[in-house]
């Protein structure tokens, strides 16, 4: 009786059997089973998110305390919280490999390119929830990553330094930026996701699995959906969720101490699936708009527009060869700068802000060691940019030798406001020891 007034009310039963007794192409198999972990991912990313809210308070006053409470006194969502962070590095593997799978079948090619361009846009929002919720735990870890990573978007030419105060909400990281962060991680990015997941689903159901490119090596007659590929998928996804499980429970996630805006001197280290980014801001080092702009956008472009130059007649790898090695490439060198990063820089093997600062050739060595910690002790360098370190709110003093005379510098120390009165720069007179003022007047007359 209830099952025919749900079935008059709510005609599922067929379109469920249609969708389970839908053919499957003879090549389809375990490989395909990528797509499918990865929204078990992410429906378990929903889930764990889901109950962390509950106990989460989006302020910079008691986000780290809410998530440390959980450490000491609420083992069971600890543990959620655990499987939510792992969860954000296996869904970076796995979308990779997703990808990867897609690139090799050339199932990018027409007319599936809409398909490639809705999974592209989706790598990228996973990236996206992954920055933002960096900062939610408001400790040293997350507040440093975002502060370099705000200052990296500052860099974009022209619109820059709009995009950095639209995401902090100020000058600085502060309040108003974890409650930005937590809305877009919390509520946009997931409307977005959704939207572009069902519309990925939706264009798998109208072009249907891509066959294989050599038709002739994967014969057979098709096959309905369940039961061979609904086990395959359940068991992917089955494995998915132990090796997350697994991972949670041997290395539960971490949570530093508190973010303290004053410590200029933690050494700030992204996420493994930023390093690569990471590396290359090292290697171009002072030229910060390639690694910042160019080269992620020119990466970007050329995924988004892979479907498009790559329209020959066969999706057969080997005449498809230099699309595949392109996207294998790419993945190669980001995994194998993390990698590098990791061997070679490991975290806290890195010079710290005030050994980053360069010494000018010129001086009494003891003198610049002395303005080098000044600066550093007195957070110069987080509004200044001196040779490429530093923060961007202030003006670039790399030249400010050439550009200032010691008189101006000593004046623009003491009381900034005497030239320019609608200065934010805080006025050091009675601050600064006469010794350490001339300390930093010499240190920066000979940056040249």
């Amino acid at each position: 009786m209830i099952k025919e007034l749900l079935n008059q009310r709510l005609p599922l039963g067929p379109a469920i059997r249609r969708f389970l007794g839908e053919p499957q192409p003879p090549n389809v198999g375990w490989l395909h089973t990528f797509g499918s972990a990865l929204l078990f991912l992410l429906v378990v990313q929903t889930l764990t998110g889901g109950v962390l809210l509950l106990f989460y308070a989006p302020t910079p006053d008691h986000a780290w305390e809410s998530l440390s409470h959980l450490a000491d006194h609420v083992s069971s969502v600890h543990l959620v919280r655990s499987l939510h962070v792992w969860g954000a590095s296996l869904l970076i593997v796995v979308v990779t490999l997703h990808i990867l799978r897609v690139v090799v079948h050339g199932a990018y090619r027409a007319p599936r390119e809409l398909n490639w361009l809705s999974g592209v846009f989706t790598f990228l929002l996973i990236l996206a929830f992954s920055f933002t919720g960096y900062l939610l735990p408001w400790d040293q870890k997350g507040y440093w990553g975002t502060k370099v990573g705000t200052e990296m978007i500052a860099q974009t030419p022209l619109v820059g330094p709009l995009l950095q105060r639209l995401l902090q909400g100020g000058e600085e990281i502060g309040a108003y930026t974890l409650s930005r962060f937590f809305a877009l991680h919390a509520f946009f990015l997931p409307a977005m996701l959704v939207g572009l997941v069902l519309l990925h689903l939706y264009l798998l159901r109208c072009h249907k699995i891509a066959p294989h490119p050599q038709p002739h090596k994967r014969s057979g007659p098709p096959f309905p959906f369940y039961p061979r590929q609904v086990f395959r998928d359940s068991s992917a996804s089955l494995l998915v969720f132990l090796i997350v499980l697994l991972l949670a429970l041997l290395l539960p996630a971490g949570l530093e101490p508190k973010a303290d805006p004053s410590d200029t001197s933690y050494d700030p280290r992204p996420e493994w699936y930023f390093l690569a980014h990471y590396e290359l801001l090292r290697l171009f080092s002072g030229w910060e708009v390639l690694p910042v702009f160019v080269i992620p956008n020119l990466i970007i472009l050329a995924l988004l527009a892979l479907p498009f130059l790559d329209r020959g007649p066969s999706r057969y790898w080997k005449q498809c060869k230099p699309a595949v090695l392109a996207v294998a490439a790419f993945f190669a060198l980001m995994y194998g700068a993390v990698a590098y990063s990791k061997i070679v820089h490991p975290q806290g093997g890195l010079p710290t802000l005030e050994q980053e600062l360069p010494l000018p050739e010129d001086g009494d060595p003891a003198l610049m060691v002395r303005a080098r910690q000044v600066l550093v002790e007195r957070k110069c360098v987080n509004c200044h940019k001196i040779k490429g370190v530093g923060g961007l709110q202030g003006p670039d003093l790399s030249q400010a030798g050439w550009k200032f005379s010691r008189p101006h510098l000593r004046q623009q120390i003491l009381d900034p406001k005497a030239r320019n009165p609608e200065s934010r720069m805080p006025s050091f007179q009675g601050e600064i020891s006469e010794r350490d003022l001339e300390a930093v007047v010499e240190y920066l007359s000979l940056m040249l």
